[in-house]
């Protein structure tokens, strides 16, 4: 294997990369088994000089393809499920984490599903019908959903590749996992969504939209469960709070009872 790191190419739409790295390193493109795209980039300094900047991985036929990822290491384990308040990007991407380490979660969303929830939408659009629970800020997906699928974030993490392959997984286009600017698309990002949902309960995660979790469950300063809008109690191990910013009724029966 080969890593090659700069490699600059003229700008065209759809580039032959295994003949153009053939060509680069002096071999036939026949010996050319595989490339992985780490990193793209456009140079476009020189208005007349358009030029793409690739990192990539080179894999020579017969070399074994290194994964991209480790994967996650298995927990047994025991007792109520872990909790998630909130089915935006952090909450199920929390979910997904727990599932990749063969935690089943629960989660719980005030709002609809991404179907259900375009109709209550565009009840408000039209004719200024505002469903509190279900609207463009809560729901299947979080705001995100009704965007326009830009994944841009100012932090640097190493986890940030596979939070970009799991879109990719999902139908998202395979560039947003090497572009400087990944971008799914506004009427692609809710299809993602959905797709996204659809896997997490078919592993074993439990999803509960159109369900408002009224307030925590607590023993003393430890969170034992969530208490839902219609009293029922459910009891949980740890809770990560992924509601939101718009969630403020929420922020404020938490500052009642002492949170925060």
């Amino acid at each position: 294997m080969k890593v090659l790191h700069e490699f600059r190419i003229p700008y065209q739409r759809d580039p032959d990369l295994a003949a153009l790295v053939a060509a680069h390193l002096g071999v036939s493109p026949d010996q050319i088994g595989d490339i992985r795209v780490l990193k793209r980039s456009l140079d476009a300094r020189q208005r007349h000089k358009l030029a793409w900047v690739y990192s990539l991985e080179v894999y020579f036929r017969g070399e074994e393809v290194a994964r991209a990822f480790e994967p996650f290491p298995q927990v047994s384990w025991k007792g109520p499920p872990p909790l998630i308040l909130g089915a935006g990007p952090a909450g199920l991407f929390a979910a997904h984490t727990f599932l990749a380490h063969g935690i089943k979660p629960v989660l719980f969303e005030r709002g609809a599903r991404t179907h259900a929830r375009m109709l209550k939408i565009s009840r408000y659009w039209r004719r200024g019908e505002l469903d509190p629970d279900s609207n463009v800020c809560n729901g299947e997906g979080g705001a995100g959903t009704f965007s326009d699928g830009k994944l841009i974030t100012r932090i640097k993490s190493p986890l940030i590749p596979r939070v970009m392959q799991a879109f990719v997984d999902y139908g998202a286009p395979r560039e947003i996992a090497y572009v400087y600017n990944p971008h799914v698309g506004s009427n692609l990002i809710r299809e993602v969504i959905k797709k996204m949902s659809d896997d997490l309960i078919a592993r074993g995660a439990e999803l509960r939209f159109d369900t408002r979790v009224a307030a925590l469950d607590l023993a003393g300063t430890r969170t034992q469960g969530v208490v839902l809008a219609d009293g029922t109690k459910v009891e949980g191990t740890g809770l990560i709070l992924a509601c939101g910013h718009s969630a403020g009724d929420f922020f404020h029966t938490l500052q009642s009872q002492g949170v925060c």
